[in-house]
């Protein structure tokens, strides 16, 4: 049986061989070859179905990699500039029954619809096969802005375009300590440098803000924008990404919205928000008709000097304010709340409250701590307020540890 076995495993080996050499499969090259080469400026392309591609044209490859007129179109990607007309309209058109070529490389003077001096080094993007702009709905990448000729004329670099086939995230925006705020377009090959640029990026599609390890100090207040639903996310833990202002103003980051369609929510995670003798993240609805909601998750606070780490101004007294708090480890200033309304809902679960919390205001509103850790003799609410409070306890500054009593419903 072991002969047998010998034997069955020295013919595969021979068969194995053989196969090696008849076929040509991978193996190191003992001699000179020619190898196939594909010119890296001028390639073929095949054109998708009833496409009819004009020379001089900007070309994408849609989603299924056939190659069409350049437009602002959800999936498309940029191909570059037709070196020739390619007509796929005619009797017996198929899909890829033609091809184009096209320029893979170089600057080419484009049309723009409105630019400017000061944006030579900026991406520009797709609008339509005629013309760029340094704005979109879909951010496909043209390439980057060269030259300046007039405010509708630019020569554009297409190469940057063309080798990434790059479209920027439609609903997201990235900032890194390696962005650019001149050159950066927020997408995640080409980055923003503060969360500044990023927010002046904000619209009503592309509201989350990705947010990558580092310290920001930033220039200014951080000015939430008056778009709902726009999100601010570490994309590591609390304590790698530091967000401070650098000129020491009364905030760092203030959410003031004025807005009145509906609710208007907000939202912070991952990140570490560093203050001194400031508010860390100031809070107001004074200009809303609606309820105002917070969302904080893994949210830290490194309180410099002095100053609440986040302070809740509740100047519009007929709309709720509402602040969903996990997983915020050392807030280490006061959390200061002006309750103002019933309907208002102050949660916060598996906190460490090193500051402590006061909440003013003789309106039943909630407060709940549900695993938290709050400083010693730190907690203070108006007795009118509903407080819920679970499985918490009170921490000295030295770190002794203390019975914080449940309580429900006052």
């Amino acid at each position: 049986m072991r002969k047998l076995m010998k034997s069955a495993g020295r013919i595969i080996g021979l068969m194995m061989l053989v196969a090696l050499i008849v076929l040509g499969l991978p193996s190191a090259l003992s001699a000179n070859k020619d190898v196939p080469r594909m010119d890296g400026v001028i390639q073929d392309v095949p054109v998708e179905d009833n496409v009819h591609i004009y020379k001089g044209a900007q070309v994408c490859a849609n989603i299924s990699g056939f190659a069409v007129p350049a437009a602002d179109t959800n999936g498309y990607r940029y191909a570059g500039i037709a070196f020739e007309e390619c007509d796929n309209t005619a009797t017996g058109h198929s899909q890829g029954g033609k091809s184009v070529r096209v320029y893979k490389d170089g600057r080419f003077k484009l049309t723009a619809t409105s630019i400017t001096q000061a944006m030579v080094g900026q991406m520009m993007y797709v609008v339509d096969d005629a013309t760029v702009d340094e704005t979109s709905s879909n951010y496909i990448c043209a390439g980057r802005l060269v030259g300046y000729v007039s405010s509708t004329v630019g020569w554009i670099d297409i190469s940057q375009g063309v080798k990434y086939g790059m479209t920027v995230d439609a609903t997201s925006i990235y900032v890194s300590t390696k962005g650019n705020d001149t050159v950066g377009d927020g997408s995640l090959n080409n980055p923003v440098a503060t969360v500044t640029k990023a927010l002046t990026l904000v619209s009503a599609t592309r509201k989350t803000i990705f947010v990558a390890a580092g310290d920001y100090a930033e220039a200014a207040i951080l000015t939430w924008p008056n778009i709902n639903g726009v999100r601010i996310i570490g994309t590591e833990g609390q304590g790698n990404i530091v967000i401070s202002n650098a000129n020491a103003a009364a905030s760092v980051i203030i959410i003031s919205p004025t807005y009145t369609a509906e609710s208007f929510e907000a939202f912070i995670q991952n990140v570490n928000i560093k203050h001194a003798a400031q508010v860390g993240i100031q809070i107001n609805n004074t200009n809303m008709s609606k309820k105002l909601i917070i969302q904080l998750k893994n949210v830290s606070t490194e309180q410099v000097s002095t100053g609440d780490s986040i302070d809740v101004l509740h100047a519009a007294a007929g709309q709720a304010i509402r602040i969903y708090a996990s997983g915020c480890d050392e807030i280490e200033g006061l959390v200061d709340i002006d309750c103002a309304n019933a309907d208002d809902r102050f949660r916060f679960y598996d906190c460490t409250l090193i500051g402590g919390l006061t909440e003013v205001g003789a309106v039943a509103g909630e407060l709940t701590l549900k695993g938290c850790i709050v400083l010693t003799s730190g907690l203070a609410y108006d007795a009118t307020m509903v407080v819920s409070i679970f499985a918490s306890a009170y921490r000295t500054d030295a770190g002794v540890y203390s019975t914080l009593a449940e309580s429900l419903n006052g």
